[in-house]
């Protein structure tokens, strides 16, 4: 048998070597990236959610890639949510302690349906409605003209707007030097006139206000809704965006109360869109983490708890959030009517020395109680995913956990990302 190579022979073992370390470092990298951020994250109609790249969107479908460059294209009625998962945009309502130090005339003007425009205030000779001067990205648009029982809250850019998800029972006046009316916002123009519950009738300049909450109910309208890192969120009826070039959004002018002579067609810079919702006329997805759990009890003989505390960042949506629940304990949460599946990522920090028992259960309407989950969570299995399809007529969620063989220290459990869908 002869070992002698010639300079071909050679030649074609390098470039073997080569491919396979190519095909290697290949594998390598894209298992890599399952396990980094991708960017976006995706929740499908199952309330299944995906991390990914995104390459284009408009309002037909999204085109995507996954950590090993596979691309793919979903349809928006397969689609319920499209969410960055680190926002890195500073957002013109951050929070500041103390009254806004800054006095602005750009406002955030939310409505009921949660649409958010940013606008300056203009004269009107209507106590019904507001007429303002809208502002999208670094233009000027048309002058609108709202009702104000359309209106939510109008607040000064810089002031924070965490309570425009809750239902306000009064209106209420906020001042920039930190004082509170509460009552029934008669009008809004260069002066805001507002009476108190103690029907006392105060008259404020209103570039003296930070912000305006008006007790109108939400009204889930069904769309596209996209938000942008300016504080805006528009429905719009055709949009197209790859994040690489500005994006156009064709946003409903009469739900703005816009003229139809104007422009409809909206420009703002590449990589400024940071959330697209989809609501659709049957369902909706709800984030755990707003609701406040209705009872939270201690098990393991232990006499107290710690109430579950949710982790967030500042510009991430809710459904991206995280609720801890530390120490043995039994929570119970009031599912919204019409509450259809639940999922969510169960896990425990190993280093916390975690060694316990999670259920997931129901409660009826009639007390009767369904097991859903029952789980060790140790350092042999840390983490589990739940996605699951809810009893009919539930009317409680409930995380019961339970000491493991080490007893109730250190233990701690997550449920990351806690979704519900909502059917109508």
């Amino acid at each position: 048998m002869s070992f002698v190579l010639t300079i071909a022979d050679i030649a074609r073992n390098l470039l073997r070597s080569a491919v396979v370390v190519m095909l290697v470092a290949h594998a390598g990298a894209a298992h890599a990236g399952t396990d980094q951020d991708l960017g976006w994250v995706l929740c499908s109609d199952d309330l299944s959610l995906t991390s990914t790249i995104v390459e284009r969107v408009d309002e037909r479908s999204i085109v995507v890639v996954n950590a090993y460059g596979i691309r793919r294209v979903i349809g928006l009625d397969r689609v319920r949510m499209l969410l960055r998962e680190h926002p890195e945009q500073i957002h013109a309502w951050k929070d500041q302690e103390g009254p806004s130090p800054t006095t602005s005339p750009v406002r955030i003007i939310t409505l009921s349906d949660g649409q958010r425009i940013r606008a300056t205030l203009m004269e009107s000779n209507d106590p019904d409605s507001i007429s303002y001067q809208a502002i999208a990205g670094t233009s000027m648009h048309g002058a609108g003209k709202i009702p104000l029982d359309q209106i939510r809250s109008i607040r000064d850019q810089y002031a924070p707007i965490e309570d425009d998800a809750t239902d306000l029972l009064d209106d209420r006046v906020i001042t920039r030097t930190g004082d509170t009316i509460v009552g029934f916002v008669e009008s809004i123009s260069k002066h805001t006139t507002i009476t108190s519950l103690d029907d006392r009738t105060s008259r404020i300049e209103t570039a003296l206000i930070e912000s305006i909450g008006i007790a109108n109910p939400h009204s889930d309208i069904p769309g596209v809704y996209l938000s942008l890192d300016d504080g805006e969120v528009l429905r719009s009826r055709s949009f197209d965006f790859d994040l690489k070039q500005p994006s156009m959004i064709s946003v409903d002018l009469g739900s703005l109360g816009l003229g139809g002579s104007d422009r409809d067609r909206w420009v703002f810079d590449a990589q400024s869109i940071t959330a697209m919702r989809v609501r659709s006329p049957s369902d909706r997805v709800v984030a755990l983490a707003l609701i406040v759990p209705e009872r939270v009890e201690p098990t393991g003989n232990r006499p107290w708890t710690p109430s579950p505390v949710v982790l967030s960042q500042p510009g991430r949506d809710p459904i991206l959030d995280t609720i801890d629940l530390r120490a043995p304990l039994r929570a119970s949460y009031p599912l919204p009517e019409g509450a259809s599946r639940f999922a969510c990522e169960i896990s425990a920090p190993i280093e916390q020395w975690t060694d316990c028992v999670i259920r997931v259960s129901t409660i009826g309407y009639d007390g009767q109680r369904e097991l859903l989950l029952e789980q060790r969570l140790n350092s042999e299995t840390p983490r589990v995913d739940f996605n699951q399809r809810l009893p009919r007529r539930a009317s409680h969620l409930e995380f019961e956990i339970d000491p493991g063989v080490n007893g109730p220290i250190q233990d701690r459990v997550l449920i990351e990302r806690p979704r519900l869908l909502i059917q109508n």
